[in-house]
C-alpha cells in the first residue's frame, strides 16, 4: 500500500497506460480483446471505522471494473496506524491521506482536487457502505448514457438489503428534502427506472471530474450534514444532470450517529440547506423566498418556545445567526456558482416540491392515521379514514366558524373599544418603554409597561405597520386559543374526545363577549391558558401526560421540569404585557388543580404541579421588571381595570350568563 505524507505531490492514474489518453467525455472503447475504461478514483473517507470496515473495504477491492483506483482519506481517526493496517490488509495498492482534524465528509473528500490527476471520475462513498460487484460499472455506464454529471445508485439497508433507504432526493423551495420513496419500503424493483433527481443522498456518488473541479468541489463550510444537495443543487444550475441509476445497488449503515459525541443533526441541517439556498438561487429567488423563510422561522421557534422546546429553538435561531454571521463566504462561493451557472431557477424548481415540506409533515401529523395506524403518505386517502375525516371536517367548521364571525373585523378593522386602544407609532412606543415619565392621566414616573418595546419591536419587524399588528394580535387569539387546546388534548389519544373538547372550548361564550366588550385582557387569557395548562399537566408527569399513575399517552415527550417552568414563565411574561391579572390565574390554576387532585386522592405529582405554577409566575415576574414591581403598589393594574359594562363574574361564566344583561 502507498502511505502519504499529510501534503504528497498528487498520484496519477494516468501512470497505468490503458487508461491515461481517456477524458470524462471520451466513451468506453472495445480494442479488441481489452476494454479501455475510463478511470475511475474511489475516494472514500474515513474517521474512526467500526466493525464494518473490512467487508466496505472488500466490497470495493471486489468491483469488477477494471480501471480502478482507490485513495482513502483518513479524517482525524484516533488510531490512524490502525486505520493503515485495516487498509492494506484488504487494498494492499490504496493510497492513504491522514488528515489531523475531522473536517466532515465534505471538506475532506475535497482533497481529490489536489491529491489526483487523470481520473475521468470520482466515486465519491462513506467508509459504511457496501457495493455490490457490478456498482461502478453500472454508475460509469449511466453517466454516458444519460450525459449525467453526477450518478447514484439505489441505497438499501445495511441488516436487510430488501429495505429501500432512498433512490435519490427531492427538495422544497427552502431545502428541506423530499424522498422519492419513503424509508423502509420493500425493494420490489418498483423504482427501477433511471430518472433524473435534485439530488443524492452521499453514501456512494459518481461525479465528473471536470464537473467537481468546476464546482470546486464541496462547500468547505458545510461540514456535516447538508453536503450532498448543496453538490446536487450546484450540479443543476451548472448544467448537469443528476441521475439515480437503480440498477447500481448499495447497502449503507449509516454509523455516524455513533460517532458524533453530540446530537447536532437539526442545527446543521437548518445551517446547511439555509446557506445551499442563499448560495445557489439569484437575487430575485433570494428576495421572494427569504421573507417567507424567515417567517416560518420564527413561526417555529415560538412555537418551540411556547412548548419548552428550548434547544429546537436554539437550533433554529443559531442557524440563522451562523448564516449572519458567515455572509462573506457565501457571496465568495456565490460568485463562483454565477461564473459556472448555464440554467436559471425556474429549471431548478422542476426538480423540487412546491409548498413547505415542514409544514406539510405537520399536517399530515395532525391528520394522518391515528397511533398505531399504517402511515400513509398520501393526504386524500387519510382523509378517507374515519378518524381523519372527523378531524379535518371539525377543523373546517371552526375555520369556517371563525371566518363567518369575524369577517367585518378581517376585511375592516377592529374598533377602538374598551381595553382595544389604537396603538402608538413605532417611535412613540419605543420612547414610551425607555422613558421613566407616564403621560397617562396626569402624569406619573412609573415603570414603562413591558408591552410598549415588544410592540415596537413587532411594529419594526411589520416596517411600522401597527394598525396591521393590532389587527393580528386582537383577531388572532380566537384561532390561537383554539390550536392550544387541541395540543393540550392530544395525550388523551382519542381524536373523537380532542374534536368535542376543542368544539366546546371555542363554543363557550367567554372569547365572543370579550371581543364585543373590547376586552383584550380577556383573549389573551383565552388564548394563553390552554398553553399554560399544557405544561402544568405535562410538569405533573400524571397519566396521561406521563407515566405516573398509569400509561403515557401518545407523543408525550418528557422534558426537564426547568424547561416547563421557563415555558410557562415565558407563556405568562407575554400575556401579561395586555392582562397583567395573568400571573394570578396561573397561580390560581395551579392551586386549584392541586385541591381537586387531592379531593379526589391524587397525591402524586402535587409537589411538581405546584413548584410548575409558582416558578412560571416567578420567572414571569422577572421578565416584566421593573414594570412588574408596579404590581405591588397597585393592585387595580394587577386586576385589570374592567371593560365597558362591567366585570363578568365567576358565576355568569359558569351558567354562560355574559349578554349585556348578565342573564342567561
Amino acid at each position: 500500500m502507498t502511505v502519504e505524507d499529510p501534503t504528497p505531490e498528487p498520484f496519477s492514474v494516468a501512470e497505468e497506460p490503458e487508461i491515461a489518453e481517456h477524458r470524462p467525455e471520451d466513451p468506453v472503447i472495445d480494442d479488441g480483446d481489452e476494454v479501455m475504461a475510463p478511470a475511475v478514483v474511489v475516494v472514500m473517507v474515513t474517521h474512526d471505522p467500526g466493525w464494518w470496515f473490512e467487508e466496505t473495504l472488500a466490497s470495493i477491492a471486489g468491483q469488477q471494473y477494471r480501471s480502478i483506483s482507490v485513495l482513502v482519506i483518513d479524517a482525524g481517526s484516533a488510531d490512524p496506524d490502525d486505520v493503515r493496517e485495516r487498509v492494506a490488509a484488504v487494498i494492499p495498492d490504496a493510497h492513504l491521506r491522514r488528515l489531523d482534524i475531522d473536517p466532515g465528509f465534505g471538506p475532506a473528500a475535497n482533497d481529490a482536487l489536489t491529491a489526483v490527476q487523470g481520473a475521468a471520475f470520482h466515486l465519491l462513498c462513506h467508509d459504511d457502505v457496501r457495493l455490490e460487484p457490478g456498482v461502478v460499472g453500472a454508475l460509469v455506464e449511466e453517466a454516458f448514457r444519460s450525459n449525467a454529471g453526477v450518478v447514484g445508485p439505489k441505497l438499501v439497508d445495511w441488516a436487510d438489503p430488501t429495505m429501500l433507504l432512498s433512490v435519490g432526493m427531492s427538495s422544497d423551495h427552502y431545502g428541506q428534502p423530499w424522498p422519492y420513496v419513503e424509508r423502509g419500503d420493500l425493494d420490489q424493483e418498483q423504482f427501477d427506472s433511471v430518472r433524473d433527481v435534485l439530488y443524492l443522498q452521499g453514501a456512494v456518488t459518481l461525479v465528473r471530474s471536470d464537473l467537481f473541479e468546476a464546482l470546486g468541489g464541496f462547500d468547505p463550510e458545510i461540514t456535516f450534514h447538508g453536503e450532498d444537495l448543496d453538490l446536487g443543487w450546484r450540479a443543476h444550475v451548472a448544467g448537469a444532470r443528476v441521475i439515480v441509476a437503480p440498477d447500481a445497488r448499495v447497502a449503507h449503515l449509516e454509523a455516524l450517529g455513533e460517532r458524533r459525541p453530540i446530537d447536532d443533526r437539526r442545527r446543521l441541517q437548518t445551517r446547511h440547506r439555509l446557506r445551499t439556498r442563499l448560495v445557489s438561487t439569484t437575487f430575485g429567488t433570494r428576495v421572494r423566498t427569504t421573507p417567507f423563510a424567515a417567517f416560518y422561522a420564527l413561526c417555529e421557534i415560538l412555537q418551540a418556545l411556547v412548548f419548552g422546546r428550548f434547544r429546537h429553538a436554539r437550533d433554529i435561531s443559531s442557524a440563522w445567526i451562523w448564516n449572519l454571521t458567515h455572509l462573506g463566504s457565501t457571496r465568495r462561493l456565490r460568485q463562483r456558482v454565477r461564473e459556472s451557472r448555464r440554467v436559471d431557477d425556474g429549471e431548478v424548481r422542476s426538480f423540487q416540491r412546491r409548498g413547505n415540506v415542514r409544514l406539510s409533515a405537520f399536517l399530515r401529523a395532525q391528520f394522518g392515521p391515528a397511533e398505531g395506524e399504517e402511515a400513509n403518505w398520501d393526504f386524500v386517502s387519510n382523509l378517507r379514514a374515519t378518524r381523519g375525516t372527523l378531524t379535518v371536517t371539525a377543523w373546517i367548521l371552526i375555520g369556517l366558524f371563525l371566518l363567518i364571525g369575524s369577517r367585518e373585523l378581517i376585511l375592516g378593522s377592529v374598533p377602538a373599544v374598551g381595553d382595544m386602544p389604537p396603538m402608538l407609532g413605532v417611535g412613540d412606543m419605543f420612547s414610551r418603554w425607555v422613558s421613566g415619565y407616564q403621560t397617562i392621566g396626569l402624569g406619573s414616573t412609573s415603570p414603562a409597561p413591558t408591552g410598549f418595546g415588544i410592540f415596537a419591536l413587532l411594529g419594526s419587524v411589520l416596517l411600522g405597520a401597527v394598525g396591521l399588528l393590532r389587527q393580528v394580535l386582537i383577531l388572532g387569539m380566537l384561532p390561537l386559543g383554539v390550536l392550544a387546546l387541541w395540543r393540550l388534548t392530544r395525550p388523551v389519544g382519542s381524536r373523537r374526545a380532542r374534536v368535542i373538547s376543542t368544539v366546546a372550548y371555542l363554543i363557550v361564550p367567554v372569547a365572543a363577549q370579550s371581543m364585543a366588550r373590547g376586552d383584550w385582557p380577556g383573549l389573551v387569557a383565552f388564548a394563553a391558558t390552554p398553553i399554560v395548562l399544557s405544561q402544568l399537566f405535562a410538569a405533573s408527569e400524571l397519566a396521561p401526560f406521563g407515566d405516573r399513575g398509569g400509561s403515557a399517552g401518545p407523543r408525550v415527550t418528557r422534558r426537564p421540569l426547568s424547561h416547563r417552568i421557563i415555558a410557562i414563565g415565558l407563556v405568562t411574561a407575554l400575556a401579561a404585557t395586555i392582562a397583567p391579572a395573568f400571573m394570578g390565574i396561573v397561580l390560581a390554576s395551579s392551586i386549584l388543580l392541586i385541591i381537586g387532585g387531592l379531593l379526589a386522592g391524587q397525591f402524586l405529582g402535587a409537589g411538581r404541579l405546584l413548584l410548575a405554577g409558582l416558578g412560571g409566575v416567578l420567572v414571569a415576574f422577572v421578565m416584566q421588571l421593573p414594570w412588574s414591581l408596579s404590581f405591588l403598589a397597585d393592585w387595580h393594574t394587577m386586576i385589570g381595570s374592567g371593560s365597558p359594562g362591567g366585570a363578568i363574574s365567576v358565576s355568569a361564566i359558569t351558567r354562560f350568563a355574559t349578554g349585556s344583561t348578565g342573564r342567561a
